[in-house]
């Protein structure tokens, strides 16, 4: 397992990801991106994105709502050719990076496209909720 951090210092997500991206010691066609506030996600998930983004740029997933997640897959030549450069980078929103792309949004199975941004949300991804 590598660790990056995201280049410049304090740049944001997309940074964070377009850094990871740079040390990958070798060259994928797909790129898979997840969040880690995202317990519900399977490999299965990753199939469904990966199948559905076939003839376009990849795959996003939604949540039950409809709002793209932070769970997705996209061809790794179509990411490099949005890329800003090194300073457009800074403060840039993945949400912004992903623009240009042509993502199809994958509605969740179940509560996989649900995250975590709370104690409660926690409490209540793990059942304990009353």
């Amino acid at each position: 397992m590598t660790f990056v951090r995201e280049e410049p210092r304090f740049g944001g997500p997309a940074a964070g990801l377009l850094t990871a991206r740079d040390v990958l010691l070798r060259r994928f066609p797909t790129l898979a991106v997840l969040a880690v506030d995202m317990p519900r996600l399977t490999a299965g998930t990753f199939r469904r994105l990966h199948e559905a983004g076939v003839g376009h740029d990849g795959a996003i997933l939604t949540d039950g709502d409809g709002r793209r997640q932070l769970a997705f897959v996209v061809e790794t030549a179509r990411l490099d050719a949005v890329r800003p450069d090194h300073e457009g980078q800074h403060g840039l929103s993945i949400r912004a990076l992903l623009a240009p792309l042509d993502l199809v949004e994958v509605p969740p199975l179940g509560d996989e496209g649900r995250d975590i941004d709370t104690w409660t949300d926690l409490r209540d991804a793990s059942g304990d909720a009353p």
